[in-house]
């Protein structure tokens, strides 16, 4: 094959298509082949491979005009979250924040994310693939809110490239895997409101409002376990029954 290249290379350019492929098959008889239709076109299969290949733009990286493969930030972003599992990433609550706003305000119903990921202290997402948001190059991520097995491509979380490495880590496998997607008990879900509270995170509804004279002071909501008899077992409870309306507690925060 390294024979023909060469005579290719040394011929003079102008030549018909169909001039070429009798030139083509011409040489492969000269370097030895045989004159059959397989094993000629398993001489075109190869030098496909080999020449034209890598000049698609159906190919992970595209030539440069001198000659060189180059990676476009499509390619290199696609490749950032190839491999079995790489796609599921971690990222904080806060930084989903504005998105699970925006899903609330479009009807979607984020509830039960928004436990699991309270009580697992983060939240996940799964890259989808390269877009342009707002004329920015961006890592589009799913945010799969009824669970990690459904699809849902039209629920995405942006990322600017730029502060990708800064914002997601890898999750480490599945969040079905790893039992993230577990029901809470109540017990866990008031430990966790408890430190949203303390942190001031995103899942921080309000905290209860007293009025002295004319003066409005806010105040957090504590709530302490040894008010409640929690038992062992792993069901879950409606939070609301456990509360004493007398206590004037804001319901919202729940």
């Amino acid at each position: 094959m390294t024979n023909i290249n060469q005579s290719i290379n040394s011929q003079e350019s102008g030549m018909s298509k169909e001039d070429l492929i009798k030139q083509l098959f011409a040489l492969h008889l000269e370097s030895g082949g045989e004159p059959k239709v397989t094993q000629f076109k398993s001489l075109i299969d190869g030098l496909i491979k080999t020449e034209i290949k890598s000049l698609c733009g159906g190919s992970r990286r595209a030539a440069t005009k001198d000659g060189s493969v180059a990676s476009t930030w499509r390619d290199e972003l696609k490749m950032k979250f190839s491999g079995r599992g790489a796609k599921w990433t971690k990222i904080s609550m806060d930084e989903l924040a504005p998105t699970l706003a925006q899903f609330d305000e479009e009807g979607v119903d984020t509830t039960s994310y928004r436990e699991w990921v309270a009580v697992a202290g983060h939240a996940w997402i799964r890259f989808s693939g390269p877009r342009l948001h707002n004329n920015v190059e961006s890592a589009a991520f799913e945010v799969r809110t009824t669970g990690s097995t459904n699809d849902q491509p039209r629920q995405l979380h942006y990322i600017d490239v730029a502060r990708l490495d800064d914002v997601v880590t890898p999750l480490g496998g599945t969040p079905h895997s790893m039992k993230l997607e577990v029901k809470p008990s109540t017990k866990e879900l008031l430990e966790a409101h408890a430190a949203s509270v303390a942190d001031a995170g995103i899942f921080d509804e309000g905290p209860e409002v007293t009025t002295t004279g004319e003066t409005t002071v806010t105040e957090p909501v504590v709530v302490e376990e040894e008010e409640y008899d929690f038992n062992d077992s792993e069901e879950s409870c409606d939070v609301m029954d456990l509360i004493d309306y007398d206590d004037e507690i804001n319901d919202d925060m729940f």
